[in-house]
């Protein structure tokens, strides 16, 4: 048995996406390092997933010390993901990175019988991963904006911070599924993860 799961950036327009097949009974730490490699992010902050009834339901994450969080967290790593997406249409919220807060809708959107596959794949998807740091969908779709207007004052700030040549161009539709699935197998294969 499969889950085919979507994950979605929310509120990006348009939507930013991977479709995956992963192994119903991995963690919800497994989950996290294949949604990194799927979506490009660098495993540089925290995470978070919650339940579908958001903040206020269920956190399953890595728990740390901070003097305003006194919430109970189960850990990512002792929490299996059919433990919480049973059904087709169940589905969770990930938050990577609380400062700027890229939330991931997940939704399960299949299980599928009679197939063997590794922890995970991912078999479709659309739209560029936005960059670490840049300042969550509205500072990434303003470096967007400046880097696709050459006159704006920001444009050459970001090329520099991106490292994009002069002929280069940023493309928030771009989507390499051999890129996803590389990122995949560069976490589950790492010992350090």
């Amino acid at each position: 048995m499969v889950y085919q799961i979507k994950v979605t950036l929310d509120y990006s327009k348009p939507p930013i996406w991977r479709r995956l097949l992963v192994q119903p009974k991995i963690s919800f730490m497994d989950l996290h390092y294949i949604i990194q490699g799927a979506m490009g992010w660098e495993n540089a902050h925290l995470f978070m997933f919650y339940d579908k009834s958001g903040y206020n339901g269920l956190k399953i994450g890595v728990p740390y010390d901070d003097d305003f969080y006194e919430e109970d967290i189960v850990e990512a790593d002792k929490m299996l993901v059919n433990e919480l997406l049973k059904v087709p249409k169940d589905s969770c919220i990930y938050e990577y990175d609380f400062g700027d807060g890229w939330r991931h809708i997940i939704v399960l959107e299949k299980i599928l019988e009679d197939i063997i596959l590794p922890k995970a794949i991912c078999i479709k998807g659309t739209g560029a991963c936005p960059p670490e740091d840049c300042g969550g969908m509205g500072g990434y779709y303003g470096m967007v904006a400046a880097l696709n207007n050459p006159k704006d004052p920001e444009s050459e700030n970001y090329r520099e911070w991106l490292g994009l040549e002069e002929y280069e161009k940023w493309d928030p539709a771009a989507f390499e599924l051999d890129e996803a699935n590389s990122g995949i197998q560069m976490y589950l294969s790492d010992s350090n993860y």
